[in-house]
């Protein structure tokens, strides 16, 4: 015990920026003067006192002892090290060995940890620096005493720790968040308020972003000790790693032994370096961590006196884990020593994962049942909701209608390899056999193309838009090496990449199909001739202009009408027309030969589901301009895709509603439609794919997608929110977590909305669509960039809308603005033009009518430095864009009226909806193609 009048305080040394640690006079020396709150209670503390006396350690703080019980206030006495704690001590030495420092700190954890003592409410200024710069801990099981006196300490909880809970776990988390500040010099989450921290914390799961690259390499942060960092920031306590396996990590780090991408693996030596992992000056006492404390993926064996071997190892399974940088990668190569028995352990699971991959490769090429079958299921990661939506229930059960052209029904030629045409060269396969996210683990997957977010021109178009017959867009891709000739656009890769596929010359090859259509008319040759056309179109716009300059387009038009009459091999003829439908020069020269009536009987009438399908998708490819888009209005199409598409299995309807889409060209168009009373029908059209347990994100992207393009004015914005389409729009912001989905329901969001639509604002933000919005950024896989320019998008629209108080405070309160300043930083290195474009306009109307309390939060977050880095970096479009924006945030009154005006001039008034048009439903053999 220490009695009062043994110290004497100096009241005017306050240290650590508070008022309860004071510098004192202690037996002929200085120490430091902890003075507890009114609620400590002496028992409480007499017992911890005596167990941190106990404690020697070089990374924790030395307690002297605690009070007399007649002391009032209560206190205790410890070291006193001038330096002050990690923060104070890296402003006056910023060039200090920042990984060192968090080392120590973690040492001085391990340490506590291995006595059973949980800090409890560990922070940055916890973490004090001794005179030779030593990091130790301090305020170790303080929280059982008395609470937290900081006002920041929320910055470090864990999500368990905000609903009251403290363990180790939580203790390695707050460690994270000390790293990152150590590293950083900036306080976890910056200048946001608690509830804004509490919400991405536990609902959100969001963490802060790592420091750019030039920092990290200043300060130190490798991409081994940022692993670690994230892994202890997990939202699962289990999860986190124990600060026995952080140190571990952490000195391998520091000496450069875990490798940093799993390529690494497979370039290790033979014989690893040995790194000496045992340091006792560090480590006074090791034990064994609970069960209870260590998670599964982070079991370690049983210390070993010798040096631990860093031996990475090849593996196939870690070469094929979807992050370069993940932690568990490292774990599994910095073990200690692994027992035989873990060793039989590892190769029985690596050879039974083969026979179960093989098993479910052999279950996706079983013949189908239609050409019609869904794109592929709901994502077992989906939430409940998307699974059964009861927001608005259905208005109808659907069943599919015997009638109808566009219906699942099992054909028994498919089994065979044969069409409903009887063309050896053509067959069917399902529209897609598997979702994408288990395409891309499966090795005999291409990559999935990213390629679906419309061009900024208004519509998908352009050397890499107008390839949509052979990128798939929304799904994976997939070459089989067997089957028919004939396969859906979402079972091939791009065929561009084959090494004869410039062989042929685009004249040469239209005159022999021309020649052959004339004279000896051999329906196998032709087909040969379609193929290769079909093969030199998809190759870039250029090639297929020079096709429709020599003439092939008549050709294939005499072919399409001929063999419609026969009622035979109609496949190839529409593949290779509506491939050349590239253009709206192409397009209106295909229109003006009455060619679309051809085909829109063949939608009605045809007895092959295959041939309706690629009919309605031909119109589709067509509907680029007012002119055709007027005409086939006329012809009654609209009321067809209702009435025949939309009624008929999902892949027809998904396709009836692109094409419906695509034929709201004007504001005009638009009008007509709502006049016939298309709007209620549309709605519904979308209520029905979003209810439907096996819908797949084409069929809802395809029911947004026209509403979208339907929003073109506050009247009609008005009639759609009234026939129910909020309610389902704001359920897919909520809920969905596929990129496309996301893009189009945020774009609709946008379209709703114009100049002074208030009333409009005011119905979207009631029904949580600004929830919505400010969880898309963060819900988004990393590789996918482009719903980012949707969501920017919508944040325009909102701004404009109406900008009340009201408004404001919910955009505000929900996250939306930081969401924007987190999708700004995410897409800053992406080769994205449009998308930072987006972006830039977003955060520019933000800085115009948001006022200065918006500027100040963007400013600080350092959106000004990114858009001046995207400037930089980016083309001439970019950085006019960044440019703007930085002005209507960071210039004066003058200036910030004259980007605010250039911004709105900027936007896009008219629609804001691209058009789309959707990948060919059934596509030739790529092994076929190769021959050729």
């Amino acid at each position: 015990m220490i009695r009062p009048e043994e110290i004497s305080i100096d009241e005017s040394a306050a240290l650590g920026g508070g008022k309860s640690v004071y510098k004192a006079a202690y037996q002929n020396g200085v120490a430091a003067v902890k003075v507890l709150s009114s609620e400590a209670s002496y028992s409480t503390l007499r017992s911890r006192a005596e167990i941190w006396q106990d404690l020697d350690h070089p990374n924790v703080l030395k307690v002297f002892g605690a009070c007399s019980e007649d002391a009032d206030p209560l206190f205790i006495v410890t070291e006193y090290h001038s330096s002050g704690n990690a923060a104070q001590y890296l402003d006056v030495n910023p060039n200090a060995d920042r990984p060192r420092i968090a080392l120590d700190a973690a040492c001085g954890m391990q340490f506590i940890h291995s006595r059973d003592i949980i800090h409890g409410s560990l922070k940055t200024s916890d973490i004090l620096i001794k005179e030779d710069g030593t990091a130790c801990i301090t305020d170790y099981g303080m929280s059982e005493i008395q609470s937290t006196r900081n006002n920041g300490a929320y910055r470090y909880f864990s999500p368990e720790t905000w609903k009251g809970t403290t363990s180790k776990p939580s203790d390695v988390y707050s460690f994270a968040m000390c790293a990152y500040e150590i590293f950083t010099s900036l306080p976890p989450w910056g200048v946001l308020l608690e509830k804004h921290i509490v919400r991405m914390v536990c609902h959100e799961n969001v963490r802060p972003d790592r420091p750019d690259p030039t920092l990290s390499i200043r300060v130190g942060l490798t991409d081994q000790i940022w692993d670690i960092i994230e892994e202890s920031w997990h939202k699962e306590a289990r999860m986190r790693p124990t600060f026995d396996i952080i140190v571990r990590l952490w000195q391998a780090a520091c000496n450069g032994m875990i490798p940093s991408s799993p390529s690494d693996y497979g370039r290790s030596p033979a014989a690893a370096p040995r790194v000496a992992t045992r340091q006792p000056e560090l480590h006074v006492e090791t034990r064994v961590p609970d069960g209870h404390d260590v998670p599964p993926a982070y079991s370690l064996a049983e210390e070993d006196p010798q040096p631990v071997q860093f031996r990475p190892q090849p593996s196939p399974q870690l070469q094929a884990l979807p992050s370069p940088h993940s932690l568990h990668q490292s774990l599994r190569h910095i073990s200690s020593q692994r027992s035989p028995a873990e060793e039989d352990c590892v190769s029985e699971a690596s050879s039974s994962s083969a026979p179960n991959a093989s098993r479910s490769r052999l279950s996706l090429h079983s013949p189908p049942a239609s050409p019609y079958r869904r794109v592929y299921s709901p994502p077992s990661s989906a939430p409940p909701g998307a699974q059964s939506f009861d927001v608005i229930p259905p208005l109808r059960e659907r069943p599919l209608d015997a009638k109808a052209r566009l219906r699942d029904t099992k054909l028994p030629h498919v089994a065979e390899g044969k069409s409903s045409q009887h063309n050896p060269r053509l067959s069917v396969q399902p529209l897609a056999t598997t979702s994408p996210r288990i395409r891309e683990e499966d090795e005999f997957f291409v990559p999935r193309s990213r390629q679906f977010m419309p061009s900024a021109s208004g519509s998908v178009s352009g050397a890499a838009a107008n390839r949509s017959l052979t990128r798939p867009q929304f799904s994976g891709t997939h070459i089989t090496s067997g089957g028919s000739d004939l396969q859906s656009i979402s079972d091939i890769g791009s065929i561009s990449g084959m090494s004869n596929s410039g062989a042929a010359n685009p004249v040469l090859v239209a005159g022999a199909l021309q020649a052959e259509a004339k004279q000896r008319r051999d329906p196998q040759i032709i087909d040969e001739c379609l193929m290769k056309i079909y093969l030199l179109a998809s190759q870039s716009d250029k090639t297929a202009q020079k096709l429709v300059t020599a003439g092939v387009i008549p050709t294939l038009i005499h072919l399409l009408k001929t063999r419609a009459a026969a009622d035979e091999r109609l496949e190839a003829v529409l593949i290779t027309l509506g491939t050349l439908a590239y253009d709206s020069l192409s397009a209106n020269t295909i229109y003006r030969t009455d060619t679309t009536t051809t085909l829109i009987e063949l939608f009605l009438s045809s007895e092959s589901d295959d041939v309706a399908a690629l009919a309605i998708w031909s119109i589709a490819r067509l509907a680029r301009t007012t002119e055709i888009a007027s005409g086939l209005i006329k012809r009654g199409l609209p009321k067809q895709l209702i009435e025949r598409g939309f009624r008929g299995a999902p892949g027809g309807a998904s396709l009836s509603a692109w094409c419906l889409g695509n034929l709201i060209q004007t504001d005009s168009i638009a009008e007509s439609l709502s006049d016939q009373g298309i709007i209620p029908n549309i709605v519904d059209h979308l209520r029905h794919s979003t209810s439907l347990v096996t819908s797949t994100p084409d069929n809802i992207s395809s029911g947004i997608f026209v509403i979208a393009r339907m929003a073109r004015s506050i009247k009609l914005a008005k009639q759609l929110a009234k026939a129910g389409c909020v309610d389902l729009l704001a359920h897919h912001l909520n809920t969905s977590t596929e990129p496309t989905v996301l893009y189009w329901s945020a774009r609709a969001v946008g379209c709703l909305m114009r100049p002074n639509s208030s009333d409009m604002s005011k119905v979207l933000l009631e029904k949580g669509v600004a929830r919505g919005l400010a969880r898309l950024p963060s819900v988004l896989p990393s590789e996918e960039v482009e719903p980012l320019a949707s969501f920017a998008f919508a944040i325009q629209r909102f701004s404009c809308a109406e900008w009340g108080g009201g408004t404001r405070k919910a955009l505000v309160d929900a996250g939306v603005v930081d969401s924007l300043l987190s999708a700004l930083r995410t897409a800053a290195d992406e080769p994205y033009p449009q998308v930072h474009i987006e972006l830039a306009l977003a955060v520019s109307f933000l800085g115009d009518v948001g006022g200065s309390a918006i500027r100040k939060e963007i400013v600080n977050a350092g959106g000004v430095k990114i858009l001046k880095s995207i400037a930089q970096n980016g083309d001439p479009d970019v950085a006019k864009a960044c440019n703007m924006a930085a002005t209507s945030i960071a210039g004066n009154i003058w200036t910030r009226n004259a980007a605010s005006a250039k911004t709105a001039m900027s936007h896009n008034w008219s629609g804001g909806c691209p058009e789309y048009h959707p990948p060919c439903p059934v596509q030739f053999d790529p092994e076929e193609l190769a021959q050729l």
